[in-house]
Parts: structure tokens; sequence; C-alpha cells
């Protein structure tokens, strides 16, 4: 039997506005804002809100969730809030302008133009690739704090806390 931790009072982490605040909570809950409307208009400010609880919720109506032309499975996925579903098919993003940094650095060896979502100033450089159409983005980022709350765990322990976490615009540094 694993151990599960249980947040009893309001933990907060900030760094400039950016924050990872864990409430009191019954059920785990993860949000997650980011904004990257300054750098990138495809991807804006986006919100979403996942529950292992919830079986038909999402951050929209799921019709809006993918492309009029996905496949009846795609709409069966739409309705499907659990994990396998909502949160781990999100691909990772990243801007145009920082794809040279990042190839000159030596960060996405192997990577393609079908390895992750590419934003520019306006649209998406590869639409085609979106699997939520809305809000891919904030879905990865629930799935990239999931993953790094997994990491609290010590053996016989679930590492991700029961509580309500918002975070905004926080990234890995602030999840841990």
């Amino acid at each position: 039997q694993r151990l599960v931790m249980k947040v009893k009072e309001t933990i907060s982490v900030r760094r400039g506005d950016a924050f990872v605040t864990a409430y009191p909570s019954d059920v785990l809950r993860v949000s997650y804002g980011i904004d990257f409307s300054a750098r990138s208009r495809a991807i804006g400010t986006q919100w979403f809100s996942w529950s292992p609880v919830d079986s038909n919720e999402g951050s929209s109506d799921p019709a809006s969730l993918l492309d009029a032309a996905s496949s009846p499975e795609s709409w069966a996925l739409a309705q499907d809030n659990s994990y396998l579903n909502a949160v781990a098919p999100a691909r990772t993003f990243c801007l145009q302008e920082d794809v040279e940094a990042m190839l000159e650095a030596g960060l996405i060896q192997g990577a393609s133009a079908r390895s992750a979502l590419v934003a520019g100033p306006d649209t998406w450089l590869n639409p085609d690739m979106l699997r939520f159409r809305t809000d891919e983005p904030a879905r990865h980022k629930v799935l990239d704090l999931l993953g790094d709350l997994s990491l609290l765990g010590a053996r016989g322990q679930c590492g991700v806390p029961v509580a309500h976490i918002v975070a905004y615009r926080a990234g890995h540094e602030l999840h841990r």
C-alpha cells in the first residue's frame, strides 16, 4: 500500500509574477496558466485544469478541443478527461525564435518538425500537429508539473500530493 501526501495548509512558491501554490483539497486538481501573448499570439494566454476524478470535465467544450476534421476516435478522446486522453498526449512546444538557439546549444539534436509544436509570432508553424486546438501548451505544462511533483515521492509514497495545485508561468524551476 502506498502512502499519500495531503496538503493541510496553503503552500506557495513565487518568482516575480510566476507562482506555484498548493491549496488544501480532498481531491487532486492541477490548474495551469501560461501567458505567451507578448511573444506569440498563436499560444497567447491559456488555462487548463485537470483532476483524475473528473470524467467529462476539461478546460472547454469538447467540440472545441480538436479540429473539425478530427476522426471519430478523436471525438472519443475529447469526451474522456482521463490522464491518458486529456494530459498525456499534449506535445511539448517552443517558439520559432528559440529553435535556432536550441539547435546551436545542441538541445534538440535529432528533432524534426514533427517532434514539437512550433509557434511563430502569429500562427503555428505546424498546426496539423495540434492534438488540442485551444490549449495544448497549457495541457503540456500540466503534464510537466505532474511529472516534476511525482519526484517528491519517497519509497512507498506517492509523489503528487492531494491538493489543488495552481501554477502560472512557473516552469520546471518553480515546480521543484
